[in-house]
C-alpha cells in the first residue's frame, strides 16, 4: 500500500497492489486447487476523513485486476467509473466495472444507474443485452 498524498482535489488517496494466491483446501473445496490474483486499484477517500467514526467513510475506487481461479480459468476486470463505496453500506453505489471473463462476453456492471442510490441494486450488461440484479 502506496500513500500517495493528496490528489488536486484535497482528497487522500492511496494505491493498493496485490500480487498474491490462495491454495484451496481440497478436503472443503473439491478437488483443491490454487487461484492466483493480481490487481492494482487506487483508492481516494472523499468523505469522513475529519471524524473519528468509520461508518461515515467514503472511498472512490479505480485500478484493473487479472487472475486465474482454482479451475483454471483466466479472467480480467477494470474499472471504466470509480466505484463509490460507502462503509457504513454494505454494497457500491455508484461506478462501472467490467468483468471480462475468458473465452466469454464482457459483463458490464453498473452500480449507480438508479441515481447512485444507496440500493441492492445494480444493472448488468451482457453482449447487448441488460438486466437488473440484486445485490446479495
Amino acid at each position: 500500500m502506496t500513500n500517495n498524498g493528496r490528489n488536486t482535489s484535497g482528497n487522500l488517496s492511496y494505491t493498493v497492489t496485490v500480487n498474491g494466491s490462495v491454495v484451496w483446501d481440497p478436503q472443503y473445496f473439491g478437488g483443491g486447487g490454487t487461484s492466483t490474483f493480481t490487481s492494482t486499484r487506487t483508492r481516494v477517500w472523499i468523505a469522513g476523513e475529519g471524524t473519528l467514526g468509520w461508518l461515515d467513510d467514503v472511498y472512490l475506487i479505480s485500478g484493473s485486476t487479472n487472475g486465474t481461479t482454482r479451475a483454471g480459468s483466466t479472467y480480467t476486470m477494470v474499472t471504466t467509473e470509480a466505484l463509490k463505496k460507502e462503509i457504513g453500506f454494505k454494497h457500491f453505489t455508484d461506478g462501472v466495472l467490467e468483468f471480462t471473463p475468458s473465452g466469454k462476453y464482457t459483463r458490464v456492471i453498473d452500480y449507480g444507474y438508479v441515481n447512485g442510490q444507496r440500493d441492492a441494486l445494480a444493472q448488468v450488461t451482457i453482449n447487448g443485452y441488460t438486466f437488473t440484479i440484486q445485490l446479495k
